[in-house]
């Protein structure tokens, strides 16, 4: 049995509201044959499910940038944001009036305009509960969005400065994503012993995961690849299955 490790947007899926069939057909062959088949997403559980397949739901989800899991339907965060450095975003939010969406395990709170690509994407199964950014307690991932490239470098490198904070830009999309430090898809693989694997992804937060795997398969949806010696992949729905097929 082998590891396959999938992240999602634009990855595997491309419109943030399904995958193509096709390529659930291949991923599905992977299981038949007996392989372990895991998704891992920058999305929290509540949004990684409505997007998957219900037959997926039981198998391994790291979300939240690995942030939090579910195995087999059941949610354990690994670990949360510390109350003086979610202090700190907090302050940065008000200061200059940032759109934000701050999770928690499972509720979150956000303000968000209708045109950020991210405004459909948030609890579209109306899993969970919209609340003041007062009453999160526990926050598990903070998204500073529609960030110009000034204010983005500017945030980043205050949060470096000042926080304790693992802080990633998705490419091209002037958003920043914060989790407690030393968090990531890797790193919470890692955490549930899971070291030897194949990785699919296409974004800044999959480098650790891609890095460390065994074999892995960059979809050049947004960028070439940002690790070497990875199988270059276009968004192309018959080449990534293509690259999924030659694994079963």
């Amino acid at each position: 049995m082998k590891n396959f490790v999938f992240d999602i947007d634009g990855t595997i899926s491309f419109n943030g509201q399904n995958i193509p069939d096709e390529i659930i057909a291949s991923i599905k062959e992977l299981m038949v044959n007996g392989h372990r088949v895991i998704f891992a997403s920058a999305r929290p559980i509540r949004d990684l499910l409505p997007v998957l397949p219900d037959e997926f739901n039981d198998n391994l989800l790291i979300g939240a940038n690995g942030a939090m899991v579910s195995d087999n339907s059941k949610i354990k965060i690994i670990n949360t944001i510390n109350s003086e450095d979610a202090k700190f975003v907090f302050e940065l939010i008000t200061k200059y009036q940032l759109s934000y969406v701050v999770d928690s395990d499972w509720n979150y709170a956000s303000q968000i305009t209708e045109n950020n690509c991210m405004y459909g994407q948030i609890d579209i199964g109306n899993f969970a509960r919209q609340i003041p950014l007062s009453m999160i307690e526990t926050p598990v991932k903070i998204i500073l969005l529609d960030l110009n490239n000034k204010l983005l470098n500017k945030i980043s490198e205050s949060l470096r400065t000042n926080t304790d904070l693992a802080v990633v830009s998705h490419i091209g999309e002037g958003n920043l994503n914060i989790t407690a430090n030393d968090v990531n898809k890797y790193s919470t693989l890692s955490k549930l012993g899971i070291t030897e694997y194949m990785a699919f992804g296409n974004d800044k937060n999959d480098v650790e995961m891609l890095q460390h795997a065994q074999s892995g398969v960059w979809i050049t949806s947004k960028t070439s690849p940002l690790v070497d010696n990875q199988i270059e992949c276009t968004a192309d729905i018959s080449e990534i299955t293509k690259n999924i097929n030659q694994f079963v």
